[in-house]
């Protein structure tokens, strides 16, 4: 009966390449989630449009598509559409979505679709520049900075307080997780 290590010379594996293959399973694991968060965060979510408050002589009235309403003056009788600047969620959706914490609705829907695109983007720039960072500062430093940068980035990620930090912070964790999923690929194969 083989033992372990006996098994591994067989293979052509050291113990080098099962700590290696250990440490960076941890890492992919602890990643993948920010992968699947556009799906879970950027999804359907129930809202309703925050009419205005104001005196008696005008009537809001918010249309179904809750991204507009009309206001009706009852002294002119004078009706005027607006766009709605406010938004009720559901309770959970406003802590719990990209969709209620950055108001992704309405003329701002677009940006639910930019949040994966930008991912996207970042993904092809950091396949691209992460072989030259494992290139220039070696194999396990490379590693290092990818996986420090790449889990300082998930922090900017949850904790922006804009769309656009988002974004950037969205993207560059991106490149940097690039990294740390092609880097050890290159090193458990030399």
């Amino acid at each position: 009966m083989f033992e372990f290590e006996q098994l591994l010379v067989q293979v052509g594996v050291g113990r080098w390449h099962v700590k290696v293959i250990v440490f960076y399973a941890i890492v992919i694991l602890l990643n993948g989630p920010t992968f699947l968060y556009n799906k879970f965060g950027v999804g359907k979510v129930n809202y309703e449009c925050i009419l205005p408050s104001g005196d008696n002589s005008t009537l809001f009235t918010a249309h179904a598509d809750q991204c507009s309403y009309s206001a009706v003056d009852r002294v002119t009788n004078r009706t005027s559409e607006h766009a709605c600047s406010a938004w009720r969620y559901s309770p959970g959706d406003v802590d719990t979505s990209l969709v209620g914490k950055y108001d992704l609705v309405c003329e701002r829907e677009y940006l639910r679709d930019w949040d994966n695109s930008i991912m996207i983007i970042g993904q092809l720039v950091g396949s691209v520049t992460s072989n030259f960072l494992s290139d220039a500062f070696g194999r396990r430093t490379g590693s290092i900075i990818a996986v420090t940068a790449s889990m300082l980035c998930q922090f900017g990620f949850l904790w922006s307080p804009s769309f656009w930090w988002l974004a950037l912070f969205r993207f560059l964790e991106s490149v940097f997780s690039m990294g740390a999923y092609q880097i050890p690929f290159t090193a458990l194969s030399e």
